[in-house]
């Protein structure tokens, strides 16, 4: 994705601490799939009121998607 175009994925999202999202099942991801490269720094982000949350590569034009459901 064009990093012109990821402040638009997390519009109205805030940043939160890294400790909120648990990402074993990324790195499982990733490690199985040779296409799926990141280099950069995540950056996180909550949806206010949601279990919903999203992880910025954004030197990498990558987001990951993570909603929780208890």
């Amino acid at each position: 994705m064009r990093c012109r175009y990821m402040d638009e994925w997390i519009t109205d999202m805030e940043e939160c601490p890294s400790s909120l999202i648990d990402m074993t099942w990324w790195d499982e991801l990733a490690l199985g799939d040779p296409y799926i490269k990141v280099v950069s720094e995540p950056e996180f982000y909550k949806r206010p009121g949601s279990q919903s949350y999203h992880v910025v590569y954004r030197a990498d034009g990558v987001i990951l998607k993570y909603i929780c459901s208890t």
